[in-house]
């Protein structure tokens, strides 16, 4: 994970970055490991182009993935070797990322210093704040910027803290299948890679303020960024599987009828949807109060937000969020971007492309230049 941040914070815009700025001719093996599903994708370059060299999305074991942590290896080891015979992918390197219910991402401030200083205010602060021993835990931290404030030049730092047992864990799966990890990163910091290229608008530091809510299984992720850049972040308890429940509850059903009803057509008709939406509405409008009162100084008007996950594809959610939160909804497809060939059927991409954001953007880490 000490690699997982490298290079973060002021990436160059999207126009930029392709077709030229590629580095070898397959990208690393994004790997997204949810808590129901997994999500690998990864590129290749032709003659300047980006291309879909493969990609696959699986349902997981039950119970393999539990609240961001690997709860039973055994399964989810038979599944991933399983997937990887039927997928041929180039090489093993991979990057993947750790669910966001194991994370803690904190923002610090911390007077301006040289970075050798900095490493041990750092680890002074993070005692106080991550809530785990800090010989227990992994920590990296990018740099947001600067401000002064009383005549001290300040730095505002995302400090990310991990148990370490979490990270082994997620090492020791991946490299029994035979994946070479390089970096272990966030769902947020992979989706801001993504940003650029699905949404041209976020690109470059004169880039909107923007939500971005990625709606999982068991949680949503919800990002805000300004000037093409992170800014805050925060789990929400609510995901998929709550509307799920919801409707099983009410309709007495079991957990597929119950999945093929919240993505049918005219999902808010089903008994539990709305009353579920409105919990995940509240839940944004608080945290995105607190962004505005406690971090962004300038209190910008955020105008859009982005969706991907799984929920994204509930029927009238996303117009929904936006017309309670009075945004426009935009719901994210790395397909947008990407040229697919023959090869794959570009009707199920579209169809499937909102749930792998958080893979692409892994694809994309050291990949670009």
């Amino acid at each position: 994970m000490d690699q997982a941040m490298e290079v973060i914070a002021g990436e160059p815009p999207v126009k930029a970055l392709f077709p030229t700025r590629l580095r070898g001719r397959y990208s690393p093996i994004g790997l997204d490991l949810g808590s129901s599903q997994v999500k690998l994708i990864q590129f290749k370059q032709e003659q300047r182009r980006v291309v879909l060299h493969q990609y696959g999305i699986y349902d997981l074991p039950e119970g393999a993935i539990t609240a961001g942590r690997i709860t039973d290896a055994a399964p989810l080891i038979e599944r991933l070797a399983w997937i990887l015979k039927r997928r041929r992918f180039y090489r093993n390197r991979t990057n993947l990322c750790v669910g966001s219910q194991a994370i803690i991402l904190r923002r610090m401030q911390l007077p301006k210093m040289a970075p050798r200083e900095l490493s041990a205010a750092l680890r002074f602060e993070a005692e106080k704040e991550i809530m785990i021993p800090y010989d227990e835990a992994v920590i990296d931290y990018i740099e947001l910027g600067e401000h002064t404030a009383e005549g001290n030049v300040m730095l505002d730092l995302a400090v990310v803290a991990a148990p370490k047992d979490v990270i082994n864990d997620y090492l020791g799966v991946v490299t029994r299948v035979g994946l070479y990890p390089d970096v272990i990163e966030i769902e947020s910091f992979a989706l801001q890679r993504m940003l650029p290229f699905v949404y041209p608008a976020f690109a470059g530091p004169s880039g909107e303020a923007l939500m971005l809510l990625d709606i999982g299984g068991e949680s949503s992720n919800l990002v805000l960024f300004d000037e093409g850049g992170f800014r805050f972040a925060r789990t929400l308890n609510i995901g998929m599987n709550h509307f799920c429940r919801r409707i099983e509850e009410n309709r007495d059903i079991g957990t597929v009828a119950a999945r093929s009803l919240l993505l049918g057509q005219d999902s808010f008709a089903v008994e539990g949807v709305q009353e579920t939406a409105d919990e995940l509405v509240e839940e944004i409008r608080r945290s995105l109060e607190f962004y505005l009162y406690s971090i962004d100084r300038e209190h910008k008007e955020i105008e859009t937000i982005c969706l991907c996950g799984g929920g994204s594809a509930i029927d009238r959610l996303p117009s929904f969020i936006g017309f309670e939160l009075k945004v426009e909804p935009v719901v994210l497809n790395p397909i947008d971007f990407i040229e697919t060939g023959r090869r794959f059927i570009r009707k199920d991409l579209e169809r499937e492309g909102h749930l792998l954001n958080v893979a692409a953007g892994l694809a994309l880490r050291g990949w670009l230049r």
